[in-house]
C-alpha cells in the first residue's frame, strides 16, 4: 500500500552491487540491511502506481536513488549530503527498505528520476555505480589538464575512468591484474593506456609514463599494491581518492607531508551528482551500455557465489526482471 509520498515501480533492471556481496556474506560494514529486506539498489523500471501530486504518471520510465538525506542537517545544508547521518535510513536496497531484487519495489517519490528516452533501462541500472565513481573524480577536481591513474579495473574503476573523461581528462590510465578485465579496459575509448598490475614493472612504467606525476589517482582494487602506486605516482600535491575496501593498507606519512598530497575517502554520491550523469548519459557523454550482462533472477545463487570466487568476469551482473 502507498503512503503520501509513495510510488510503486515495477523494476525492469536491477545490477548487483560489490556491496551486496557484502552483505551476502555477512559483512556487518558493508551496510546494515538484514533479512527480510530485499536487497538490490541499482535499479530502474516503470511507474506502476502512484498517488496524485507525486510528480509522476503510471508509465514513466524511472531510476531509483538509493540515498535519503534529510535535506536539514549541516552536511544537507552545505552541499555534504553523502554524509548525513540519515543517508541510508529510508534508501532502497541499503536501508531499512526494500530494494530491486524484486518484481515490484515501493519508493518515495523523491528518491526517483525520469529517465530520457535515449537511456535504455539496462544502462539505466548502472547510473547509481557510475554516481559512486563520478563523486571521487568530483572530490580530485578532474578538468581538461588532468593526467589520471585508475586502479582496478572492476565496475567501479572502470566507470570512474569513464567519468573522469567525461569531465575532459586528458589522460586517462588504468592498471588491472585480471586478464579478461584487462582485455575489456583496453577496448574502452575512455581509457587511453592499461597496465598490467601483475607486471613486477609496472611502477616504474607507470611512473615512466607520466614522469612528472599524475594530478589525480583513484584507487578502486582495494589492494594494498595498487594503492599504494595510485598515491605514489602522484606529483606533488596531487590529489587521491580511495573508493574501496581492502586490508593492510599503509601509507608512507613522509612522503605524503612532504609533497603536500591530499588523500580523500570517497562515499555514495550527492543528488546533484546523480543528476548530471543521468544527462551526461543522455548526452552520450558516457555510455557504459555494454558493460552490463543481463542476466535472469533464477541465477542468481551462482552469479553470487560466481561473483565470490572470481568466476564471474563480467563488469557489471544486472537481472531482466523480462526473463
Amino acid at each position: 500500500e502507498l503512503g503520501p509520498k509513495d510510488v510503486l515501480i515495477q523494476v525492469k533492471a536491477c545490477g548487483i552491487c560489490g556491496t551486496d556481496v557484502h552483505i551476502y556474506e555477512g559483512d556487518k560494514g558493508a551496510a546494515e540491511v538484514h533479512p527480510p529486506t530485499i536487497l538490490g539498489h541499482e535499479f530502474a523500471g516503470v511507474i506502476e502506481e502512484t498517488l496524485p501530486g507525486s510528480g509522476f504518471e503510471v508509465g514513466d520510465r524511472v531510476v531509483a536513488m538509493d540515498v535519503s538525506p534529510c535535506g536539514e542537517c549541516e552536511y544537507c545544508k552545505s552541499g555534504r549530503s553523502e554524509l548525513c547521518a540519515m543517508g541510508f535510513a529510508e534508501a532502497p536496497g541499503v536501508g531499512g527498505v526494500d530494494g530491486g531484487y524484486a518484481e515490484y519495489s515501493k519508493v518515495r517519490n523523491d528518491f526517483i528520476r525520469k529517465l530520457p528516452d535515449n537511456i535504455s533501462l539496462k544502462q539505466a541500472a548502472m547510473i547509481e555505480p557510475v554516481c559512486i565513481s563520478m563523486h571521487a573524480v568530483n572530490m580530485c577536481g578532474v578538468n581538461e589538464n588532468s593526467n589520471v591513474l585508475i586502479t582496478g579495473g572492476g565496475a567501479i574503476g572502470l566507470f570512474a575512468a569513464a567519468a573522469a573523461k567525461a569531465k575532459g581528462a586528458k589522460y586517462v590510465a588504468l592498471t588491472e591484474a585480471n586478464p579478461g578485465r584487462i582485455a575489456i579496459a583496453k577496448e574502452a575509448d575512455f581509457v587511453d593506456e592499461v597496465f598490467d598490475a601483475a607486471d613486477p614493472e609496472i611502477n616504474e612504467k607507470v611512473k615512466a609514463k607520466v614522469p612528472e606525476g599524475f594530478d589525480i589517482s583513484v584507487e578502486c582494487s582495494g589492494h594494498p599494491a595498487a594503492a599504494n602506486l595510485a598515491l605514489y605516482s602522484l606529483k606533488r600535491g596531487g590529489q587521491h581518492a580511495i573508493l574501496a575496501y581492502g586490508p593492510g593498507f599503509k601509507y608512507d606519512a613522509m612522503a605524503i607531508i612532504n609533497n603536500e598530497l591530499h588523500i580523500h575517502g570517497s562515499v555514495m554520491f550527492t543528488v546533484p551528482e546523480f543528476e548530471d550523469v543521468i544527462n551526461l548519459m543522455s548526452e552520450g557523454k558516457i555510455n557504459v551500455e555494454k558493460y552490463g550482462e543481463l542476466i535472469a533472477m533464477e541465477e542468481a545463487q551462482a552469479t553470487f557465489e560466481g561473483l565470490e570466487n572470481g568466476t564471474k568476469p563480467a563488469v557489471k551482473y544486472i537481472y531482466d526482471m523480462s526473463r
